[in-house]
């Protein structure tokens, strides 16, 4: 069999499709976390099997996803402290 030629190499390249859920994943991230966690990953194994384009962008939807889920929890636990903390000196005075 000939081997490939830089052109038809670029072709093949070219005609690789990148994964919809990995750009719906990445964009998620930012507005709903953990639907953009659940894309990101799906997009990474379909990725892996298919292997079409969107790998980065995928990874970088699952690390964007996890800081946003981890930062939501974060302050929604200062929330609810400082309510806490607001209702108990309240009920003092």
């Amino acid at each position: 069999m000939p081997k490939k030629t830089q052109k038809q190499a670029k072709k093949v390249e070219q005609e690789k499709h990148w994964n919809t859920l990995a750009i719906l994943g990445f964009i998620f991230a930012f507005i709903f976390n953990i639907v953009g966690l659940i894309l990101s990953i799906i997009a990474l194994v379909q990725i892996n099997k298919s292997h079409e384009k969107g790998k980065g962008l995928a990874i970088a939807g699952l690390i964007l996803s996890i800081i946003f889920v981890i930062l939501t929890i974060i302050i929604v636990l200062l929330v609810l402290l400082t309510v806490g903390l607001v209702h108990s000196i309240g009920s003092l005075a």
